[in-house]
């Protein structure tokens, strides 16, 4: 299970200037199921045909169909990467876990979303500016009990 105190604004890193969302950072479900996450991962339609896509545009779609709000953000991140890493390798294989809810802005004023992987036996987070493509191993994580 993923635990997550929405009490609590999430820490960003120093290069951030702030969330764009700041208003979504407390809210979300505070805990679900960890095992259910690959039922609901999310890709843009140009991911799944061309290999890629924009930020921009992933993240205007999940605005538009009322999906943003569905979607993990870094506080969910957080308590994702506390997890064991094996368990993290079996679920989301060569996968880079994007948390929309979180897109900032940096301190030069560029838009940044957060994302988890697991690389050598270690989950962890970092950041994905949005002058660069998403590839077809990005998926939006999203809360379990979102119905698809």
């Amino acid at each position: 299970m993923i635990r997550v105190d929405r009490s609590k604004d999430p820490v960003y890193p120093d290069f951030i200037k702030g969330a764009i969302h700041p208003e979504m950072a407390k809210s979300g479900p505070e805990e679900y199921d960890f095992s259910k996450l690959p039922g609901v991962l999310w890709f843009h339609e140009d991911q799944m045909i061309k290999g890629f896509s924009h930020p921009s545009a992933i993240y205007q779609f999940l605005k538009e169909q009322q999906m943003f709000e569905d979607c993990l953000a870094l506080s969910d991140g957080m308590e994702i990467a506390k997890k064991d890493a094996r368990i993290f390798r079996l679920l989301f294989p060569g996968e880079k876990l994007f948390l929309w809810r979180s897109v900032a802005q940096d301190k030069h004023n560029d838009l940044c979303v957060p994302y988890l992987m697991e690389r050598k036996g270690l989950i962890y987070g970092d950041w994905h500016w949005f002058d660069f493509s998403i590839d077809n191993n990005s998926p939006a994580a999203r809360f379990p009990q979102v119905s698809l």
